[in-house]
């Protein structure tokens, strides 16, 4: 079984040539990212493309405060907390978070840090 050869992003430049329109399944896990921004403005051009907007998310960090992940999300992902404060009254707001399950995770390689 051949391992399928990554794509190496280094630029804005390399993130317009690809049709996001048309990227499948299988080219995502190839992509090599020069930094964790490259990958951030990646997945925006991609959600603007698709029609939704992009939030940064969870990071996981080592011992020693390096980023080792971090996930972008949909910014409708999720669902608003419920406070539970009843110090003051607050007038209801509109609902923003629909549950939206988009995401994109990009794992840091420890030795090169692409």
């Amino acid at each position: 079984m051949l391992k399928e050869e990554c794509i190496s992003i280094d630029s804005m430049v390399d993130i317009r040539q690809f049709d996001m329109e048309q990227i499948s399944d299988d080219v995502v896990p190839r992509l090599n990212f020069g930094d964790l921004e490259l990958a951030y403005e990646f997945y925006c051009w991609y959600a603007k493309i698709s029609g939704f907007s992009v939030r940064k998310s969870h990071i996981v960090r080592n011992t020693c405060m390096e980023t080792l992940q971090q996930t972008f999300v949909c910014s409708c992902a999720g669902y608003r907390r419920v406070s539970t404060s009843d110090r003051r009254i607050q007038r209801e707001k509109k609902e923003s978070r629909c549950g939206c399950e988009a995401m994109f995770r990009v794992h840091v390689h420890f030795r090169t840090g692409r």
